[in-house]
């Protein structure tokens, strides 16, 4: 296997291999209320799955109550909660066209999938569960969100054969003329967000790419039961525009020059201000600034 290859290309052997580097075997971090130690803390609400429906008692909210159960014995019933304990973590694989380059390092949507495969091992190995999402200029590729070690093997195949076809879509869009339009990411994470249950998290890796006029309340609604985490791709040129004009091809084919945008520092503190935990993700580096990452 040649560097240029490790570069280019995602290998279910490397996103296996991922399972056991990293700080402490890619342990995942637990929130600290879940943390043994000498002070419990409360976590906030009430929960979210029905854990009983029985009679209304003295400072029980009445917006839980039960309506059926009411009903049907002529006495108000309300309904308990239970707080969700599973670790449902959605990783969301951006491999439209945007992100299939590079100047040093490795492809952005490469270190994409390592860093999305280093995630769903840490969350496999604390006991959770996880599925995937692709996008690619083509279409769609997906696993369910489930536990088990087995889930993240197919995982990092499914990574390996999805980035392939969007290698290939691409090849043949470049070949054939006019590429078609980018299907805007507040698109993917909006079908992403009915995909993994309430109290879940999401972990997108992405450049944030023509992420869409709808992609702020798209965010919102997500934040509102979900987890949101997004794991900036950055290659060296972005983080370092150089000052001269560059010629380009536009989306719709036609050759226009400008400078290259350095705006990845506007748009985490963007997505910091909406409730989002952003990393930045370098092409050129491991996913080491994953370690203490929370997801669950």
């Amino acid at each position: 296997m040649t560097a240029a290859t490790e570069a280019t290309e995602v290998r279910f052997e490397a996103l296996v291999a991922l399972r056991h580097q990293g700080a402490h075997g890619r342990r995942l971090a637990v929130p600290s209320v879940l943390r043994p130690g000498g002070f419990a803390g409360r976590r906030r609400g009430h929960g979210l799955d029905i854990n009983d429906v029985r009679p209304f008692a003295d400072g029980d909210d009445l917006r839980h109550a039960d309506a059926a159960a009411t009903a049907r014995t002529g006495r108000l019933h309300v309904r308990t909660f239970h707080e969700e304990r599973d670790r449902a973590v959605l990783l969301v694989a951006d491999f439209r066209r945007p992100m299939l380059w590079a100047t040093r390092g490795r492809l952005r949507s490469v270190a994409a999938a390592e860093a999305l495969a280093s995630v769903g091992w840490r969350v496999i190995d604390a006991g959770g569960k996880v599925g995937l999402l692709v996008v690619r200029e083509a279409g769609l590729d997906y696993v369910a969100v489930r536990a088990r070690e087995r889930t993240m093997m197919q995982i990092a195949g499914l990574l390996e054969e999805s980035h392939a076809r969007a290698l290939d879509e691409a090849r043949v869009a470049a070949s054939g003329g006019v590429p078609g339009a980018t299907e805007p990411l507040h698109v993917v994470l909006e079908r992403a967000g009915r995909l993994v249950p309430r109290g879940g998290a999401i972990v997108c890796a992405t450049g944030l790419d023509a992420p869409g006029d709808g992609f702020e309340a798209v965010v919102g609604t997500i934040l509102r039961r979900r987890r949101l985490f997004v794991l900036m791709v950055r290659d060296p040129l972005e983080a370092a525009p150089p000052a001269r004009r560059f010629a380009y091809f536009g989306d719709d084919g036609v050759i226009l020059e400008g400078r290259f945008p350095g705006g990845s520092d506007a748009r985490v503190t963007a997505l910091g201000a909406l409730g989002v935990t952003v990393r930045t993700v370098d092409t050129t580096a491991g996913a080491e600034v994953l370690d203490d990452l929370e997801v669950a």
